[in-house]
């Protein structure tokens, strides 16, 4: 479920809240953010905020793992169909006793429990294909969102450090493109942050992809007309070669001052100091 934790001037601080008030989708929840928070960031007063973008200074949400919100007006919720009927399928205990299991796995494990039951009519090899076609083409829409996310942060950017004669409306279009950031960020992560890669709703969630890429792309036309359209340049190629640390950065390499030297994004960023690793990867080192 998404949640936040509760500002200390609207009630007990750190208070457990769901943003449910105006519905399930990732709209009603980005609307339901923007009065209660503390926030003084001109054009977000009063917004909740989880963290500030390092480069583009935009006040961001950070979505927890909105599956309850995902699954509610699904397919599967729409039939009341629970979490447990999947995850938890019934098994046999001592060839007689009926229970649900409890080793809550992906239902791909257990397909004959979990969606037979159900889908009688279907043969298992069809249900996980397409399970997996779902997956693949959330995958390959989410990458395309962050993508544009990621050159939306670098329009603005390039943009607020523009010295040259820039928009007599600059402020104005500023403040709209970093809530094109906000807006379209919070869309793809309430993708990114949910555990099904599109299962659990697939509609909604391609839906909502579409609607981040045009938040992002929005956000860095309004950039570059900021800055009268000079920066339109520097945004052209592949944002991974424009922007590389998004394909190699860590907690570890942030430790070494040569790498935050190495492309000016990094240079925003503080230097950490020097700890060993916890894990790596799955395995805890120590």
């Amino acid at each position: 479920m998404e949640y936040y934790f509760q500002d200390k001037t609207l009630g007990p601080a750190a208070k457990v809240t769901f943003p449910w008030d105006n519905g399930f989708t990732p709209e009603d929840s980005y609307e339901y953010y923007k009065d209660k928070g503390s926030t003084a960031v001109p054009g977000f007063e009063g917004n909740f905020v989880d963290w500030t973008h390092a480069v583009s200074k935009t006040p961001m949400l950070k979505a927890q793992h909105p599956e309850f919100e995902t699954w509610i007006d699904g397919p599967h919720g729409a039939a009341g169909v629970t979490c447990a009927d999947c995850h938890m399928p019934y098994i046999r205990v001592d060839g007689k006793k009926k229970i649900s299991s409890h080793h809550w796995t992906s239902p791909l494990k257990t397909i004959e429990q979990s969606c037979l039951q159900c889908h009688a009519d279907k043969q298992p090899e069809y249900l996980k294909e397409r399970v997996l076609f779902t997956q693949k083409r959330t995958w390959e829409q989410l990458l395309i969102a962050q993508e544009n996310s990621v050159r939306a942060h670098e329009a603005i950017r390039l943009a607020s450090e523009y010295e040259g004669e820039r928009h007599p409306d600059y402020d104005s279009l500023m403040i709209q493109a970093r809530e094109l950031i906000r807006k379209g960020q919070w869309f793809w992560d309430m993708v990114s942050a949910e555990n099904s890669v599109g299962f659990h709703n697939p509609v909604k969630v391609v839906e909502t992809l579409a609607r981040s890429q045009q938040y992002s792309n929005e956000a860095v036309r309004l950039a570059i007309q900021a800055a009268n359209y000079a920066i339109g340049p520097e945004l052209e190629g592949d944002i991974k070669d424009i922007v590389p640390p998004i394909m190699e950065h860590s907690r570890k390499l942030q430790q070494s001052q040569a790498h935050l030297d190495s492309h000016k994004w990094l240079r925003y960023l503080p230097l950490l100091p020097p700890a060993e690793p916890l894990w790596d990867g799955q395995e805890k080192l120590r």
